[in-house]
């Protein structure tokens, strides 16, 4: 940005920076590839220009969102990291984090710290680093970040019990699909056997889970999808703060899987407005029903409701979310309605 703005200001081409994207007389013009840079040499944010306090307000929590990495080693074939960059990974030292955080934490007042890296726990040594300087600096925080499955089960049951006393309680690990076929369809690179695993960890050292998943794939069979729908609801019952929301598959420019299809004849937008307009969050998908989606919408809303918080007067209701759930039966959801209606903000989590 800043070389692109010292060349609008003197006059010289653009053509020189690499990175960039522009359009001219010719057409459609792309320069070389940028190079990662590592983290450690660029500048912190800068958070004094941030209004924190609003922040707090509007999140109802003294939380800091904060990020300590660039990138992501991984493949997954419905994601756009391995097409940004290019497979790789740079992450802030250690030391860097400690000082930063306990800088933030210590003039914001803040309680806990939200890390929205890629994938936080790329590098296990650094990620217990980090941990054993929060404990260290007495910082009285808790923290979430993110993390595969295969992540997790390299660490130690040392490692979790450090991760749990600095301070972290919760982990976002993406699953995406219950079959073993759909993992490796989307070059996931974990098993299901992780994924248990993982959530056994988390369970046994007190940490919630946010298990994420996926539905209306190409090439997602009926069988697949009811796998999700199993594994999604082993998973929330374990522990009433695990989650495991589903999003409709939608095609990221540059991934594999939409290369894939786009060869199959699906067509993407072709215009400035017509990628306005597309949406990754609403669900409209070519390769699922109004039926299955319908399903699955009722379905990740009982799931999280039979196994949230108990609460007395809410058991008979959430018994019968339970019911629902194990027998795959959603028709009338009358008490969806009702809840929706004088609870429209979700308060089941």
């Amino acid at each position: 940005m800043r070389e692109l703005a010292e060349a609008w200001l003197t006059g010289r081409p653009i053509d020189g920076i690499a990175g960039i994207a522009y359009r001219d007389h010719h057409g459609v013009v792309m320069t070389t590839p940028r190079t990662m840079e590592s983290m450690d040499d660029l500048p912190s944010a800068d958070y004094s220009l941030i209004p924190t306090e609003h922040y707090f307000d509007l999140k109802e929590k003294r939380q800091l969102d904060y990020v300590t990495s660039t990138g992501c080693r991984y493949r997954c074939r419905f994601c756009a990291d391995p097409f940004v960059f290019k497979r790789k990974w740079t992450g802030l030292s250690a030391n860097r984090v400690i000082d930063h955080i306990s800088t933030l934490v210590e003039d914001s007042n803040a309680t806990d710290v939200n890390f929205q890296d890629e994938t936080f726990f790329t590098d296990r040594r650094r990620t217990l680093e980090i941990a054993q300087g929060f404990i260290e600096h007495n910082l009285g925080i808790t923290w979430a970040a993110t993390m595969r499955a295969d992540q997790g089960c390299r660490l130690t049951h040392d490692d979790w019990d450090l991760l749990k006393q600095s301070g972290l309680r919760k982990v976002l690990i993406g699953v995406e699909a219950g079959s073993e076929r759909m993992l490796k369809r989307l070059g996931k690179d974990i098993t299901l056997e992780q994924i248990n695993e993982v959530a056994q960890r988390c369970l046994e050292a007190g940490i919630a889970g946010t298990f994420p998943f996926i539905y209306g794939l190409p090439g997602e069979r009926a069988e697949d999808l009811d796998a999700s729908l199993n594994l999604a609801q082993r998973l929330k019952s374990m522990h009433c703060r695990n989650t495991t929301p589903f999003f409709c598959y939608k095609p990221y420019p540059g991934s594999p899987l939409t290369d894939e299809i786009v060869a199959d004849d699906h067509t993407l937008p072709t215009t400035l407005e017509g990628w306005a307009e597309f949406d990754f969050i609403q669900t409209t998908s070519p390769w699922v029903d109004q039926d299955t989606d319908q399903r699955v919408r009722r379905f990740a809303f009982y799931n999280q409701l039979g196994w949230s918080r108990p609460r007395p007067l809410a058991a008979p209701i959430q018994a019968l979310a339970r019911w629902r759930c194990r027998r795959s039966f959603f028709a009338f959801p009358l008490e969806k309605a009702l809840i929706e209606a004088v609870m429209p903000s979700d308060p089941l989590v």
